[in-house]
């Protein structure tokens, strides 16, 4: 299945400076002292005690607006095997000036605002893609823990079983190139 474990970074510097992405879903957590807040490793560890799938998806809120709390966490649970989907509303340059090394951490990282004109979420496709990236203009950066070997825009995404039991995310972007990428 294609379950996996959000979790939401607080605060948006770009709301909080009067311009939000057009129909933000998370206005709650543009404030950060509006949620509960959690060390990196406090994280990981509430992760790890509920045994949850080790794919998870960070958003915002912007997660990159907590840049060495982010790295931090990418770093702790690459170490622990996780999946990690990043999703930034920076464009790709920004985000590379930001990350520098620490790309490496994730899996795949989306980039780029939401926007409505270009809408592609739709919860009731269950393929990986249609009920994760919200429009089409969103690029995506698949890694390889030291580098970005690929960047474009997906064109499928699904998460397979295997005959073993581990579970494969297979991605596929709109240039044909492909990656799968195991638990």
């Amino acid at each position: 299945d294609n379950r996996r474990t959000e979790l939401y970074f607080a605060g948006c510097l770009k709301a909080a400076s009067g311009s939000p992405c057009k129909n933000c879903f998370n206005p709650m957590i543009w404030q950060p002292e509006n949620v509960l807040m959690k060390t990196p490793a406090e994280f990981l560890d509430c992760l790890e005690r509920h045994n949850i799938p080790k794919f998870i998806t960070l958003v915002g809120g912007e997660p990159t607006d907590q840049l060495e709390g982010l790295l931090e966490f990418g770093s702790l649970a690459n170490k622990k095997g996780y999946h990690i989907i990043l999703f930034s509303w920076h464009d790709k340059k920004l985000l590379e000036e930001n990350l520098k090394d620490g790309a490496k951490y994730f899996d795949i990282i989306v980039t780029g605002e939401y926007r409505e004109e270009l809408h592609l979420y739709n919860e009731e496709k269950d393929d990986g893609l249609h009920n994760m990236v919200g429009s089409a203009n969103q690029s995506i950066w698949i890694t390889a823990h030291a580098k970005v070997i690929s960047a474009g825009i997906i064109s499928s995404l699904k998460l397979v079983k295997e005959k073993s039991g581990s579970m494969v995310l297979e991605v596929t972007l709109d240039d044909g190139k492909t990656a799968s990428f195991s638990q």
